[in-house]
C-alpha cells in the first residue's frame, strides 16, 4: 500500500528508509485515556550522520483510496528530527547531496535524478536546521516554492557558507517538486533539474 502511495503520486524513488507496516498505533486526540487505534502507514526511519536512528515519520494511508488518510494531521513524526533527516544514499562518503523539505517532494527530485543521494528533512523549519555530514562539499537545497521553503533555504544557506560548504538552490516551478513531477513528469522535470543545476556550474551527463 505505500509503494501504491507513492507510485500514485509519480515517485519510483524508495529505499531502505521505507516500510510499510498494517496496523500502526494511532491517536485522534491529545486525550491519552482514549485507546489508540491502528492504521495502515508509511515509515521512514529518521537518522542521524552515524547512521543511528533518532526518529520514525508516519504517513497513515486510507486502504480505500491508496492516498492520505482522512484524518487530522495524517503525516505526524515521532522522536528527534533536530538536525536529522531520512536518508536516501549508499553508504559511500559524499561529496554532494540534495537536502529537500517533505519527503514525497525529496523523492520527486530523486525519481528525476536517480544518481544523486538525497535527505529529507520533513518540514521546512528542519529543512534550515540540517547538520551537513561530515567531508561534503557542495549541497543542493530543494525548497517548496513559497516562503516558508524561501525563509528555511536561507537559514541553512547561512550555515553552510560558514563551513565552507558550497550551497546551491533548487525551486520547483510549482508549488513543490512533487507537483511538477506530476504535471509534467519525470522527463520534464530531469530535464529541468539539469538545466538549473548546469547553470550554476554542475557538470553533468544527462543519460
Amino acid at each position: 500500500m505505500a509503494a501504491t502511495y507513492l507510485q500514485g503520486r509519480g515517485i519510483t524513488r524508495l529505499g531502505p528508509a521505507l516500510r510499510y507496516h498494517p496496523r500502526v498505533f494511532l491517536r485522534h486526540g491529545t486525550d491519552d485515556a482514549d485507546p489508540p487505534q491502528r492504521a495502515p502507514a508509511l515509515l521512514a526511519k529518521i537518522t542521524d550522520n552515524r547512521g543511528q536512528i533518532t526518529g520514525c515519520a508516519r504517513v497513515y494511508l486510507d486502504p480505500s483510496t491508496g492516498g492520505l488518510a482522512a484524518i487530522e494531521s495524517p503525516k505526524r513524526i515521532l522522536g528527534q528530527l533536530h538536525g536529522h533527516a531520512i536518508r536516501f544514499w549508499s553508504g559511500l562518503p559524499l561529496c554532494e547531496l540534495i537536502v529537500g523539505e517533505g519527503l514525497e517532494n525529496t523523492l520527486s527530485v530523486g525519481t528525476a535524478l536517480p544518481e544523486f543521494d538525497l535527505a529529507s528533512c520533513l518540514t521546512a523549519t528542519h529543512l534550515g536546521l540540517f547538520i551537513p555530514p561530515p567531508g561534503i562539499k557542495r549541497i543542493w537545497i530543494a525548497r517548496d516554492n513559497d516562503d516558508a521553503g524561501r525563509n528555511a533555504s536561507i537559514i541553512l544557506r547561512n550555515k553552510l557558507e560558514s563551513l565552507r560548504i558550497t550551497c546551491i538552490e533548487l525551486v520547483p516551478a510549482i508549488g513543490d517538486f512533487n507537483d511538477d513531477l506530476r504535471a509534467f513528469g519525470r522527463d520534464a522535470l530531469r530535464r529541468s533539474l539539469l538545466k538549473a543545476m548546469k547553470a550554476q556550474g554542475l557538470e553533468i551527463e544527462d543519460g
